[in-house]
């Protein structure tokens, strides 16, 4: 869950202005270099238009952009990377397998690396959320999930971490709250939060 930006901040338009210029280029050069790298981008544009916001969805309540929202516009690049490879290795017939090898295995080292250490972040809904909060603090719905996994995470709250966890995790589910009001996970979760610091009254208050 990305911070949602500021629509007045001028900086944003470069990435605008710098799609535009890339699609004008490739344009230009259609007669020289093919219109494979056109189509690729134009596949891109195409496919990624429905999430950008001209359409509303409820996702973006929380987040104007998302990783996967671009998983089936990016084979259009990708596609187009794989053709640049295989029209590099034919113009260097000596060097064709050493380039198709070479590079292939880096690709595929760089990706498994990246893939491994992105995976090391779901090893839990603490360690998920931690992370995501420590990036995205002002967030309504990332506060109230780390929140209820900080509460998780206190168990009993017999013990002074357990406590300590417990304290911090009500601090973000009582701020979540407050940003944005009656969000039913965020009621609930501080319902429980209050039964287990003992405060059964405020409790009853949020389930009812």
């Amino acid at each position: 869950i990305y911070p949602r930006w500021h629509i007045g901040n001028p900086i944003g338009y470069v990435w605008l202005i710098a799609a535009a210029m890339l699609f004008i280029f490739l344009w230009m050069l259609k007669d020289m270099i093919g219109r494979g790298p056109m189509a690729a981008m134009l596949f891109y544009l195409m496919t990624i238009a429905p999430i950008l916001g001209f359409i509303t969805f409820y996702t973006q309540l929380y987040t104007f952009v998302a990783d996967h929202y671009q998983y089936v516009a990016c084979i259009g690049p990708m596609i187009l990377a794989g053709e640049l490879l295989y029209w590099a290795a034919n113009h260097v017939e000596r060097w064709r397998a050493v380039i198709f090898i070479g590079v292939s295995a880096i690709i595929l080292t760089v990706l498994g690396i990246t893939t491994f250490l992105q995976s090391q972040l779901y090893q839990s809904d603490y360690k998920l959320w931690h992370y995501v909060y420590v990036h995205n603090p002002h967030s309504f719905i990332v506060k109230g999930l780390y929140g209820a996994t900080l509460l998780e995470r206190a168990g009993n709250g017999a013990t002074a971490t357990q406590r300590q966890y417990a304290a911090e995790g009500m601090t973000q589910l009582v701020a979540a709250n407050q940003m944005h009001r009656h969000v039913p996970s965020v009621v609930f979760n501080l319902a429980g939060g209050y039964m287990l610091i003992g405060q059964y009254r405020r409790a009853l208050h949020y389930y009812v």
